[in-house]
């Protein structure tokens, strides 16, 4: 079945500037967000995908800000120039022909959640990102991969590594917090203790249903931490973007060799001409097959 990959686009750009070394143009600008970007959606490219769609972040505030105006406020000031080099991505997305989309008010998180939703049939979707947070989302249709490391996770592989289902996952977030976003969870509760709680009690609704069956020392924990709990709760929970669903071109609708080898020359990326040359040949060679296989490739 051909797969549809949804790309949850801000991880990859931290990732790319805090985890590779410098890269320069011809001006002497640093473009290795824009170059490691490039890099793994030709990865991604080699997988066989029906359809590819960038999920992107709007400028702040966002609705969970309306809740809680401290949401996100521990992050440290955006580097001037990975900022630059974001504003360079949507750009270089756009010249490649690459299909993205942004709601403002809502976060990259939302939009893939929403997509997921809007997708017919239970067709197959690989949600790519590097975020926890997206796991919620596994479903027998549904599997998580990392974008740098090819790892990939099934709803099974989650039910047997947390012990409870994905949907049960922003439940156990709501527990132990996530220092990134200052989302405060319950303290004192750790990721132990909140795993056997949602094997146990599935949701928080129901954990605190049945408060009176649990422990003295966690009880009080989770007793002064009640609205936290339902706090985190509501910021980790994904929302549904409204009158959200964005049509996607097929990939073979959209890549065109000619195209990128012009871009990529043009930022200086000349290391990624033969990747892109290897899958338009690919291309070529399955163009009178149904289905458009791609093959896969060493990238």
């Amino acid at each position: 079945m051909a797969q549809k990959m949804i790309v949850d686009w801000s991880g990859i750009l931290y990732r790319c500037f805090f985890g590779m070394p410098a890269l320069t143009d011809y001006n002497g600008d640093d473009t290795r967000v824009l170059f490691g970007t490039t890099k793994i959606i030709l990865s991604l490219l080699t997988q066989n995908p029906e359809t590819i769609l960038i999920a992107r972040d709007e400028k702040w505030p966002t609705i969970r800000h309306q809740e809680f105006d401290q949401y996100k406020a521990t992050r440290p000031k955006i580097d001037p120039d990975l900022a630059r080099q974001i504003s360079s991505t949507k750009q270089l997305l756009a010249e490649l022909g690459v299909p993205s989309c942004s709601q403002v008010w809502y976060e990259a998180d939302d939009i893939i959640a929403t997509y997921i939703a809007t997708v017919r049939d239970h067709q197959s979707v690989t949600i790519v990102s590097a975020d926890k947070d997206l796991k919620q989302l596994l479903a027998p249709h549904v599997s998580w991969q990392d974008p740098f490391n090819a790892k990939k996770l099934t709803d099974r592989d989650f039910l047997s590594e947390y012990g409870f289902k994905p949907v049960y996952f922003c439940d156990y977030l709501s527990l132990i917090g996530d220092v990134s976003d200052n989302i405060p969870g319950v303290a004192g509760i750790g990721p132990k203790t909140a795993r056997s709680l949602i094997q146990t009690y599935e949701t928080i609704e129901n954990l605190y249903a049945h408060i009176d069956q649990i422990g003295w020392s966690i009880k009080t924990k989770l007793e002064t931490n009640r609205d936290n709990a339902f706090l985190s709760k509501r910021l980790v929970t994904l929302r549904f973007v409204p009158d959200f669903d964005p049509e996607v071109a097929r990939v073979t609708e959209w890549f065109d060799s000619d195209q990128w080898i012009r871009v990529l020359s043009q930022y200086g990326f000349v290391s990624l001409l033969d990747r892109v040359k290897k899958i338009q040949t690919s291309v070529e060679k399955q163009s009178t097959i149904s289905g458009w296989s791609w093959g896969l490739f060493d990238i």
